[in-house]
Parts: C-alpha cells; sequence; structure tokens
C-alpha cells in the first residue's frame, strides 16, 4: 500500500527499479495501492505513478529515482506498470463500502473498469511470449459478503468475470499461438489451506488463535475453490496475488499444478507484514510457463535498504 508506507522503503524500490530498468520488463502491482479508495489517498498514491522524474543535473542528479521534491517515482521506468484492484483501493468512506474512485484516478494503468479482466502482453503486442491476464474481483456490494464485516477483506470470484477470464485465456491461446500466460488476482485462493498459514496457527493459543481464524473469514477469496478448477483445466500454472501482507508460495489443486505466489506487502507500516518486493524471473519453453524463478527482498529496517 503506497498511500500509508514507510517513506525509506519506498524510496528503496525506485531505487531497485532504477537499477534494473534495463533487465525488467515489466513492474506488477497485486492491488491495494492506496489505504482506501477516497480521493485524498488515491491522489497521494497516484504521486508515484505520475510526477515526473528529475533529470536535470542540478537538482538530485545522485538519486534519479526521484522527483523534483525529492519524491519516490515509477516515471524512471518506461516499460509496463500492471496493477490489478485491491479492496483497499476500493474503500469510499470509514464504513468501507466499495467506491468506483480507484477506476477513475488509476484508468491510464487499470482500463477494464469495476470488475473488469485486463491482458498485456511482454514484452510487446506484436511479438508477445508472455501475456499476464488480471482479474477484478473485489466485491460489487457488501451484501456479498459471507459474515458481518466481511466486506472490509473479502472477495468473490463472481461467474461472470470468471467466464471473461476463461474466455480472454481462451483467446489468447488462439490469437497467440506461442504466447505463454499467467493470471494476476489480488486475493490470494485458499491462503488458509497453504503450509505456511497452517504452521502460523499451530503456534498460537487461546484468543490469538481466535482472533486468526476471524481474520481467516474476513480476508478470504468467496468461491476460490472455481477459479482453481478453472486455473487447472486451462493450464494456468501460476496465479500472482497479494492481500494477506505475507509472502508464501503454495498449490491449490491436488495435482499442485497451479502455484500461487502470494507476495507480502512491499511498503506496509504493520509490524505485522512480510515487507518485501520480488524478482520474477519466468522461465517459459513452448508456450507455457516452465517455472518462475522468484527471489525474495526483505526489507531491513536497520540497514534502510532490501536484502
Amino acid at each position: 500500500m503506497l498511500s500509508v508506507y514507510k517513506p525509506d522503503a519506498l524510496e528503496a524500490i525506485t531505487e531497485i527499479i532504477y537499477a534494473w530498468r534495463n533487465e525488467l520488463h515489466a513492474i506488477i502491482i497485486s492491488g491495494d495501492i492506496a489505504i482506501t479508495g477516497t480521493e485524498k489517498d488515491l491522489k497521494h498514491a497516484m504521486e508515484l505513478f505520475k510526477t515526473s522524474a528529475n533529470p536535470h543535473p542540478t537538482g538530485h542528479w545522485e538519486t534519479p529515482w526521484l522527483n523534483y521534491d525529492g519524491e519516490p517515482t515509477f516515471q524512471i521506468f518506461n516499460k509496463p506498470i500492471i496493477i490489478v484492484p485491491g479492496n483497499h483501493d476500493r474503500y469510499d468512506n470509514r464504513l468501507a463500502l466499495p467506491g468506483e474512485l480507484f477506476y477513475r484516478y488509476f484508468e491510464s494503468y487499470w482500463t477494464a473498469g469495476t470488475g473488469g479482466i485486463q491482458l498485456t502482453l511482454l514484452p510487446n503486442s506484436e511479438d508477445p511470449v508472455l501475456a499476464i491476464i488480471c482479474s477484478d474481483f473485489t466485491l460489487d456490494s457488501i451484501l456479498h459478503a459471507t459474515q458481518p464485516m466481511g466486506h472490509f477483506g473479502q472477495g468473490k470470484v463472481y461467474d461472470d468475470r470468471l467466464k471473461e477470464l476463461v474466455r480472454l485465456t481462451e483467446t489468447v491461446a488462439f490469437s497467440y499461438p506461442s504466447c505463454a500466460v499467467v493470471w494476476m488476482i489480488h486475493f490470494a485462493p485458499k491462503f488458509r489451506d497453504s503450509q505456511k498459514f497452517q504452521e502460523h496457527l499451530g503456534n498460537l493459543k487461546g484468543l490469538a488463535k481466535l482472533k486468526v481464524r476471524l481474520m481467516e473469514g474476513l480476508t478470504k477469496l468467496i468461491d476460490d475453490g472455481k477459479l482453481a478448477e478453472e486455473a487447472g483445466k486451462l493450464g494456468i500454472r501460476y496465479i500472482f496475488c497479494g492481500h494477506t501482507h505475507v509472502y508464501d508460495n503454495y498449490y491449490v489443486d491436488a495435482s499442485n499444478k497451479v502455484c500461487i505466489l502470494c507476495s507480502g506487502s512491499a511498503t506496509c507500516v504493520s509490524p505485522n507484514c512480510d515487507t518485501t518486493i520480488h524478482l520474477r524471473d519466468i522461465v517459459i519453453e513452448n508456450a507455457q510457463v516452465k517455472e518462475i524463478r522468484s527471489q525474495a527482498l526483505i526489507w531491513d529496517a536497520d540497514n534502510q535498504t532490501f536484502l
């Protein structure tokens, strides 16, 4: 989340992006770009995307990843920045009702609108080798949550969105037969079944365990089994996601073919968050993702850098 963040961590991220700008093909952000979907927070988050870098030699010449005000900026990167909406991005007030302002502020990056599906072809649309298909599974209404207060953290695999995700995936396979496909969503499917979550739960007792169990329900992706099933049918081997603030890699199907790559929060202020960023090397063979080699860079507060 970028509107309430560790400023030093955010600057370190833009410095890393600048250092790797020639090797990277894209930046992917799996949602919760802002702490809320209010105008104040969205405007603040958008400054990172829109404010120009400082190229002038008399300015911050030793830190070109900063703008003229000395703030971090993504404008140092001229390749795709791929995003998907998260639940926080839509909070329009203290009650966390799902708002629409995010889609206006970030329309240059998320063009699909509310509940949309968006395709990015890499390295370009003329001769792509990888398609990243993103789906917005944020709630349309608080009435769609499965428990009281569930709208604060739940998402839902709506049937119409899932059908469109499947349709677009099949279209890419037909139109670009040499192109591999990965999906990206915000909410982590079946995170409650991951080994890391179960180990964490096993170490808790009493009220602490009860609290985590409550949060498990408040942050789940409703009908996530449908998503995992369709991914398996289509041969989608990897799904990028976020939401949990804990980074983990785990499988969501019995055959261990659909792997969830769940990122921690890149700049979260909470001590309970995994403050991490990830370098993903996607290995493609015969129009299939053979593997994704991941390097997690973890925030070191003492040294003010990612290691």
